[in-house]
């Protein structure tokens, strides 16, 4: 019957040609219990037939086919370099399953690159009016006769983007210095059919493993293959199968190495026609952001899989015997190719100082939540960066405030849209402002520089200058922070004592008399020449004054947060505490209290010598007291009396070093 498998002839048979019935009397002779056939038969299975020789189908003779066999094909593998070292010219073929289409349709373009050495470069020439789309690649090689042939096969989808005649091509591949060209396929693309149905499946070839038509495969496509640094390219990475796999497959992505990555869903599932087959897909998107200039390669994708014959797209697969290996478990693997971008630089022409590399279309807002208030209560101002491109990593320049503000960040919010397969976002900055005196103040205005990759040219957006009316006492000046009192008399002289007159009681005066009489007025005088002096001092060199009196002042105020820890609002506590350091700082460093900014404290500590620990005891400690005051829920009574006693001990630190620069 055909099909059935014939057993195969004994060794008689072969050596003479004729066929030998197989009957019960020319069976030999049984072996003894004790011969080394009969314990070789009781391992076989009962009722099967026994022959003189061994069976042409016996593990023995099966293992050592395989091994002649796998002889042979190392043989061949190591010749293959010696066969093919010939300067063997390449030929390239390029052949469409179609010059005609519609609208809404697919040509399958393949280009076959035969001999040579090494991965072809390959040139499709002229796409104009088509999408591409790679479908993956397949390589072969034959031995006709002892001589070694190799081709590789390139298959693209091309999706018309309009009607009408266009031309592809010519193709052009080259391995080496080698070089092989193909003419220029004519298109025509007709308008789709009303209808929209697929091509009817009987004109359709059906698929073949190794042809064009197969039943899984992988495409990846960026939709630009040259792109400024940062710019958005959007990769789509479709899965077309037309069999259903035994578990799930195994997926590499392609390498991204040089690209910031974003993934875009959701992940889409549609059929598709291609070569007049119905086919499954599944589509992922992402967007990459070069971060570099020069070639950067998107690595092909690989896709692991098992595939579930029972299931398969080809009926005929089953009743041919072609997917009993695939319903054993055989994986196969298959991929896609990789893709070269061309990364062009940032133009240097025309790039904005405050350029931070940021690169798409933005748009830039500012507000503040108030513009009148009062001395030392914050003023909220928000900065909105909007628009499409890596928002995550652009950046906005800090606010340029007046100096009498002390600014605190208050935090940055980011929101990120991928709609319609787009990558937008919006960022926003928010930071108080405190005044600490009275006035009309005017807040800068607030730039974003970006490069536009669609006009080729930077932009620069702006918002503000803000203007902010803060009730209370202007600025004070230094003179007047320090003002002495002066009194109407400055020296109040000794009046002379009634005379005495030793001689009227008969009295010689004594030693010690006569010195504290006579030296005392002198001491008194001096005295207060030195008082007088000093309050001359005082009201001639506030600065000198403040220095001497900064320790007082400072522990005052320690005292003064001590009496507010217990307090349901840590404000008043967070302020004293934080007045006490840096109004310590500013009398001991001649500057005005309104000038002690972050970048002045550390000028000051460093101009000192103070060592890093202490400063950055210092920065922090202040940095708790401004979040404490303006930014953050009150202070548990805890962490009120840790800060209590980190600012004496800071105190006490500050004091030593400023005792120690005296000297």
């Amino acid at each position: 019957m055909p099909g059935r498998r014939r057993a195969p002839p004994s060794r008689a048979s072969r050596t003479s040609g004729a066929s030998v019935p197989r009957t019960r009397s020319s069976r030999p002779r049984k072996p003894t219990e004790s011969s080394p056939r009969s314990r070789k038969r009781k391992s076989s299975s009962a009722g099967k037939a026994w022959s003189g020789s061994a069976p042409s189908g016996s593990p023995d003779r099966r293992t050592g086919r395989m091994t002649a066999i796998a002889r042979v094909l190392a043989g061949i593998l190591l010749l293959l370099p010696l066969a093919g070292g010939g300067a063997e010219a390449i030929e390239l073929d390029a052949r469409a399953d179609r010059t005609e289409v519609d609208a809404d349709g697919r040509i399958a373009l393949t280009l076959t690159v035969r001999g040579g050495q090494g991965e072809p470069e390959v040139d499709l020439g002229s796409t104009t009016g088509f999408e591409i789309y790679s479908a993956g690649t397949s390589q072969s090689i034959s031995i006709v006769n002892g001589q070694v042939s190799s081709s590789i096969t390139y298959t693209y989808l091309l999706s018309p983007r309009g009607e009408g005649e266009f031309t592809i091509g010519p193709f052009e591949a080259r391995i080496g210095g080698e070089a092989a060209t193909a003419p220029a396929i004519r298109i025509r693309v007709t308008p789709g059919a009303a209808s929209g149905a697929p091509p009817p499946r009987e004109s359709a070839p059906r698929p073949s493993r190794g042809g064009e038509a197969r039943d899984v495969f992988l495409t990846t496509a960026l939709d630009k293959k040259e792109a400024y640094v940062g710019e958005a390219i959007t990769m789509s990475f479709r899965l077309y199968t037309r069999v259903r796999f035994a578990g799930d497959p195994e997926y590499e992505p392609p390498s991204t190495e040089g690209f910031w990555k974003e993934d875009l869903p959701p992940q889409q599932r549609f059929f598709d026609d291609w070569g007049g087959l119905r086919y499954s897909v599944t589509e992922v998107k992402s967007a990459l952001f070069p971060t570099r200039p020069g070639r950067l390669v998107v690595g092909p994708a690989r896709l692991a899989y098992v595939e579930d014959a029972f299931f398969s797209a080809d009926p005929f697969d089953l009743l041919l015997g072609r997917g009993a290996s695939r319903r054993r478990g055989a994986k196969e693997t298959i991929r896609s190719d990789s893709i070269a971008v061309r990364v062009l630089p940032l133009p240097e022409a025309g790039r904005p100082p405050d350029f931070g590399g940021a690169v798409g279309s933005f748009t830039l807002q500012a507000s503040l939540d108030k513009t009148e208030t009062a001395a030392n209560e914050p003023v909220t101002l928000a900065l909105t960066l909007e628009g499409e491109g890596n928002v995550q990593a652009a950046t906005v320049p800090e606010p340029r405030v007046p100096e009498s503000f002390k600014v605190y960040d208050s935090g940055t919010s980011t929101e990120t849209s991928k709609e319609g397969y787009r990558v937008r976002g919006k960022k926003t900055y928010t930071r108080v402002l405190v005044p600490r005196y009275g006035g009309d103040y005017e807040i800068a205005p607030v730039s974003f520089s970006y490069f536009d990759p669609e006009k080729g040219e930077y932009v620069t957006r702006t918002a503000g200058p803000f203007r902010v009316r803060v009730d209370g006492p202007p600025p004070e000046e230094e003179t007047d922070r320090m003002e002495i009192a002066r009194k109407e008399e400055d020296i109040r002289y000794i009046k002379e004592p009634a005379a005495i007159r030793w001689e009227a009681r008969g009295e010689r005066p004594s030693l010690f008399a006569l010195l504290g009489w006579n030296v005392l007025p002198l001491v008194a005088f001096g005295a207060a020449l030195l008082a007088h002096k000093r309050r001359e001092r005082y009201a001639r060199d506030p600065a000198w004054a403040r220095a001497r009196r900064a320790e007082r002042v400072a522990r005052g105020l320690l005292d003064a947060a001590r009496n507010r820890a217990g307090d349901p609002d840590s404000r008043e506590f967070a302020s004293a505490l934080s007045r006490a350091l840096v109004g310590f700082l500013s009398d001991k460093g001649g500057i005005a209290a309104a000038g002690m900014t972050r970048r002045e404290i550390e000028r000051v500590l460093e101009g000192k010598g103070a060592d890093a620990p202490l400063r950055e005891r210092v920065l922090r400690l202040l940095e708790t007291c401004d979040r404490a005051r303006y930014a953050a829920p009150p202070l548990p009574s805890e962490e009120r009396g840790m800060l209590l006693a980190e600012g004496e001990e800071v105190l006490r630190g500050l004091e030593k070093l400023f005792a120690e620069s005296r000297t």
